[in-house]
């Protein structure tokens, strides 16, 4: 089993949403387990923003209760990828066979990058420690 992060871009909401709609499909048939999942877009700033989601509330990512944590590293590495305009499912899983999302995401024209949670932890340790060397 593998434990990632896979961040699916859309062109639409609806596109986002309909991924999001089958990766939950995919977890309720015990084929992946989903940690957390969220939609994002970019605001007229610029920002990441959370958008409509029919994950629970449970399921949501916790970028603002662990800052620098792996949900928050995961979201700031999407915010450098996620072009204007466009959208994103953003889900943290465990699964056994990643063919499963990504058939799911490109069925519903996405495009999909994946982190395993090592490599996002090791780039927010890095970003952490950076910025402390700065400190000094």
């Amino acid at each position: 089993m593998m434990e990632n992060y896979v961040a699916a871009v859309f062109p639409t909401l609806e596109e986002a949403g309909a991924a999001n709609a089958a990766l939950l499909d995919l977890a309720r048939r015990g084929l992946v387990q989903l940690e957390s999942a969220e939609l994002y877009g970019r605001s007229n700033s610029g920002c990441l923003v959370p958008e409509g989601s029919d994950t629970r509330p449970a399921m949501r990512l916790n970028v603002d209760i662990l800052p620098g944590g792996a949900d928050a590293e995961s979201a700031d590495e999407l915010s450098a990828i996620l072009p204007a305009g466009m959208h994103a499912l953003l889900a943290h899983v465990i699964e056994r066979d990643p063919s499963r999302i990504d058939d799911a995401v490109r069925a519903n024209g996405g495009i999909v990058y994946r982190r395993s949670i090592e490599q996002i932890e090791a780039a927010g340790m890095r970003r952490f420690t950076d910025a402390a060397s700065l400190d000094s």
